[in-house]
Order: structure tokens, then C-alpha cells, then sequence
């Protein structure tokens, strides 16, 4: 997804907001995979590597757990809450979240 397609889906889409991340979605109306775009802002970390990180372990509980529905744009904001959490507890909240959109 590019700045564009993010746009799109913020001004556009629907959003659910949660305890560690906001959800935000769109369906395309076409039959095309699903995509995904993670932003984890300079307030969750000034680091990069765990900016990084957390965009990682984000995006592969998603594809690990098949959360998506095809032809939907999904884009995660992410909450300072969020550097609290290990990956298990952050796939589980992702499963959690996915189940009310």
C-alpha cells in the first residue's frame, strides 16, 4: 500500500478503535487479496529497530492467522500501550479485534 491507498482508507473507511491499535477499513469491491499497512508513529519509539519490530510481529499475526477478508484494505494505527506486549499477547488482541469488524 502507498501513502495514497492509506489515505483512502483513513477518509473513506470505517474504523473500530481498541486498546492497543485502531483499525481502520475499506472494502475495494473487487476480488483482490486483502492488504495491510501498519503505522507505528516516533511517539511508540524513537527507535527504528523496534518500530520495525512491532510493524513485523504485527503483519504476520495477520497473515499467520488468516484475519483478513479478500478485497478489504486494512491500516493499524498503533498505541503507545502496544510496547507493553510480547508477540503472543499481540496476536491474541489482533484475533480478538479482527472478530469485530
Amino acid at each position: 500500500m502507498n501513502k495514497k491507498d492509506f489515505d483512502v482508507v483513513r477518509s473513506q473507511g470505517n474504523f473500530r478503535t481498541f486498546p492497543y491499535f485502531t483499525i481502520n477499513f475499506l472494502n475495494r469491491l473487487d476480488e483482490e487479496e486483502a492488504r495491510i499497512g501498519v503505522i507505528v508513529s516516533k511517539k511508540i519509539s524513537t527507535k527504528a529497530v523496534t518500530r520495525n519490530k512491532i510493524r513485523r510481529q504485527i503483519k504476520e499475526a495477520v497473515r499467520i492467522n488468516k484475519l483478513m477478508e479478500k478485497s478489504y484494505d486494512y491500516v493499524i494505527i498503533v498505541k503507545p500501550s502496544i510496547t507493553r506486549l510480547n508477540y503472543g499477547r499481540i496476536e491474541a488482541e489482533l484475533k480478538n479485534a479482527f472478530r469485530f469488524l
